[in-house]
């Protein structure tokens, strides 16, 4: 199954204007769609940045139907298409309730040639250790299947809360653990998940 991705940014009338919350779709034979909007933050991004979209949408695609290739579009673009595949998944090790709501936090990475298999294992590294952080859920790594799309990666991670995640990502032991230097070209968003009342898995748009 590939995952869509498609990156968009709105006016701020726009942005005022839209629904709040999650819209959400399920389709036949585990077709799923959903519409998240990005949501304005404080948090401290030690070197990462920050892209100006506003909204994000995700569906899947059966692989013989994969549709228009990826956009090559900049991260800091009016919008991004982005087709991807499901290259890694991490999940909570903490026993305890899911409370519904939580972010979502979207981290693109944008890589050059060669830095595939060191991002990688950098980023196995930090995903075994939040795992056993307090408020993770569970994360996918999405893989561009468009060499020239401006974002070879897309980690979407569910945190139930941001304060949760603010303190896992700035503690010494994460922070030896990203050493790679592919902060400058990684952007994070966050995208807020209140009032959200069905099956929590289905924000992860691949279970």
């Amino acid at each position: 199954m590939i995952i869509r991705f498609d990156f968009s940014a709105q006016s701020p009338q726009e942005t005022c204007d839209d629904t709040a919350g999650v819209l959400f779709q399920r389709f036949g034979r585990g077709r799923v769609r959903f519409s998240v909007a990005i949501a304005q933050d404080e948090l401290d991004r030690a070197g990462y940045g920050q892209a100006g979209y506003t909204r994000m949408e995700v569906s899947t695609i059966p692989e013989r139907r994969p549709g228009h290739r990826s956009v090559n579009a900049p991260l800091s673009g009016t919008g991004l298409v982005l087709d991807t595949r499901t290259v890694f998944r991490a999940r909570r090790r903490k026993r305890g309730p899911v409370l519904p709501g939580g972010i979502l936090l979207i981290t693109m990475c944008a890589l050059a040639a060669g830095e595939r298999e060191r991002f990688l294992a950098q980023f196995i590294r930090a995903a075994r250790f939040m795992e056993m952080q307090r408020g993770f859920i569970r994360a996918h790594l999405f893989e561009s299947m468009a060499s020239d799309s401006g974002c070879a990666f897309v980690n979407v991670a569910r945190w139930q809360d941001a304060p949760a995640f603010q303190a896992a990502f700035a503690s010494t032991a994460f922070q030896q653990l990203i050493t790679g230097g592919f902060q400058p070209r990684s952007q994070i968003l966050v995208a807020r998940l209140q009032g959200c009342t069905h099956d929590a898995r289905s924000h992860d748009c691949t279970d």
